[in-house]
């Protein structure tokens, strides 16, 4: 299984979100791949748009406030919308050869505009992998609505009726929580934590933070705090990666401050903390709230944290103010007061219970799972022009009939349909050993050998040249063994086809001036290492035991009745249709991938 994550570099959340999401999804074995798809206009767009995001919000945020709010008001503008579309659309033709080239199960987005070029890609070329939105802030980001996606993960409950009003299909929306890190969903003793820190194990321990870039007035605020907070309290400023911060505040003398600069023990130092200081940026606030962290928020920036700090006090989860006197009022106040501390932790931690990261990793699974199931995996990478792929000419320099592309369009049509054929035969096999699920992935692979088949011949009558029989050498594999065997060879015939056969027929077709017929072994020879690679898993895990028995829980599914549930060992009969351990589906734990290129 291989999942494609799109984030967007106008802000570290977003990438933070997606790699929440692929932390999970690659603990249980599916392979997971990141891109920016702002570097699908061109890599200089994704760098000027992420210098200047950057810029206005750090130094012009309140310039940054006014134009997320003009946006809001005018996102149902269809012209507005539909210039931002029609920009992003520049990009699909790129982001369509990324998900050719990877054969991926389904598409994960945790920014708008990868879902917006995602959308022109489900439109206009023919793309069905299932796709995800994921919103990083507890609000319905301008745009959203003229997104086509098949669900929408959104921080809470409480937000259907905002995206319901806002146009969205409520059977669309998925309240799972915003998704963070593993280490932030675990709690570590206070006390403990402190002594891995070096911190004071009695004082009161207030954590001040503004986020990976340093935004805000943080040198006031610590100033501020440090002089008024009691003898028994201490701060500890983390300046993330604004290095003029940190030489700032490291000039300030305190026993009661400590200045760090960008640090990965986050998570360890709110476990230590009793309380945090920060901006209420998407991710930020929840990873603090699923540490149960009381927080005081300054709303510095507005835009959409403005709408997540709104929310943070009505539900009681902080205090907070645009104000930094005020900021440090309420901050002094709550060091001074454990019994206001508590009252949030309690309220924190009846509403963040859930693990989001895994609530999402087992739907889009289950998407993926059964993408698989229904769509061969050529209808991932080949569509024509009547299906709507916009696909460019390609012009012949010779005379097809006498090249040598067209006797390899015949060797390959006759070796996918003999593929098709072992391959059946291989899943009557597995069906007698009792793998129904490996007896399944055989036949499904089958009907891809199928296509692959068709489109060979038809690229050779769409070339002028399959009306009569053909003579060529060429060799074809016959082994048939049982099912771990059979495993083996299908494994080594598909890697050939990857690695040898179908690239050096491309490279020819190109040097003979057929371009279609180049592309198109391109493409069906990334879908036959996706081939390889799950029958070699699948070997693997025949080999050692771990077919019906992980290390750590993963999803299962009964390819019987489509029961699904979550445990590191298979059912020895599934609860539902009483169907036997072979016909659970679980990971393929693609630990014997293709080697990249």
């Amino acid at each position: 299984m291989r999942i494609l994550m799109l984030s967007c570099n106008t802000g570290e959340g977003h990438n933070s979100t997606a790699k929440a999401i692929m932390d999970v999804l690659e603990d249980r074995g599916v392979q997971c791949h990141m891109e920016d798809v702002l570097a699908c206009l061109s890599p200089r767009c994704s760098r000027f748009v992420c210098n200047w995001h950057t810029r206005l919000y750090k130094y012009a945020p309140r310039l940054f406030d006014v134009t997320y709010r003009a946006c809001e008001r005018n996102f149902q503008e269809p012209e507005d919308a539909a210039l931002l579309y029609d920009l992003l659309a520049l990009g699909a033709k790129n982001l369509w050869a990324i998900l050719m080239d990877g054969g991926y199960d389904a598409v994960v987005c945790t920014h708008v505009f990868a879902s917006l070029m995602m959308t022109e890609l489900r439109r206009n070329w023919g793309s069905k992998e299932p796709c995800f939105f994921v919103d990083t802030d507890y609000t319905v980001y301008p745009f959203l609505d003229g997104c086509d996606v098949d669900g929408y993960f959104i921080p809470g409950k409480d937000l259907v009726e905002d995206f319901v009003q806002a146009g969205f299909d409520r059977d669309k929306l998925i309240p799972s929580g915003i998704p963070v890190r593993q280490e932030f969903y675990k709690r570590v003793d206070r006390v403990k934590a402190r002594e891995e820190l070096g911190l004071p194990e009695d004082d009161v321990i207030v954590l001040l933070m503004c986020g990976s870039m340093g935004c805000g007035p943080i040198r006031k605020l610590g100033e501020d705090i440090v002089s008024r907070i009691p003898e028994n309290a201490m701060v500890v400023a983390i300046c993330g990666k604004n290095e003029k911060l940190y030489e700032a505040m490291s000039y300030m003398q305190s026993k009661r401050l400590r200045v760090l600069g960008y640090t990965k023990n986050i998570a360890d130092y709110m476990d230590a903390a009793d309380l945090i200081v920060t901006k209420p940026g998407g991710l930020s606030s929840t990873e603090a709230a699923n540490k149960h962290l009381p927080m005081v928020l300054i709303n510095v920036i507005g835009g959409c944290e403005a709408r997540n700090f709104e929310r943070f006090l009505e539900r009681g989860y902080a205090l907070g103010s645009k104000e930094p006197d005020d900021v440090v009022d309420q901050t002094v106040y709550l060091t001074n007061h454990v019994e206001d501390r508590a009252k949030m932790e309690k309220r924190l931690s009846e509403d963040f219970c859930d693990n989001s990261a895994m609530v999402i990793a087992d739907r889009v699974m289950q998407a993926a799972f059964q993408f698989r199931s229904v769509h061969t995996a050529n209808q991932m990478c080949i569509h024509s022009e009547e299906s709507g792929h916009p696909q460019e000419k390609g012009g012949c320099n010779m005379d097809f009939m006498n090249s040598e592309t067209r006797k390899n369009l015949a060797r390959s049509f006759a070796g996918e349909s003999q593929a098709r054929t072992r391959y059946t035969i291989y899943a009557k096999e597995a069906r007698k050993e009792d793998y129904e699920w490996i007896a399944r992935v055989f036949e499904e692979t089958a009907e891809n050998e199928a296509v692959h088949a068709e489109d060979f011949l038809q690229m050779m009558h769409q070339l002028g040249g399959s009306g009569e029989n053909l003579e060529f050498d060429a060799g074809y594999p016959f082994q048939v063994g049982n099912t771990f065997q059979n495993l083996g060879f299908a494994a080594h015939g598909e890697q050939e086809e990857h690695d040898q056969v179908y690239p050096a027929f491309a490279e020819l077709a190109r040097r003979e001036g057929f371009e279609d017929a180049a592309r198109l072994w391109q493409r069906i020879a990334s879908v036959e290492g996706v081939h390889r690679n799950t029958f070699a898993s699948l070997e693997a895990q025949l080999a050692d035991g771990s077919l019906t028995q992980k290390e750590a829980p993963i999803v299962w599914q009964c390819v019987n009745c489509g029961y699904t549930y979550e445990s590191r060992q298979a059912a020895a009969n599934c609860p539902i249709c009483s169907k036997g351990i072979g016909w659970q589906a679980g990971t393929l734990d693609e630990r014997k991938l293709m080697p990249k290129k």
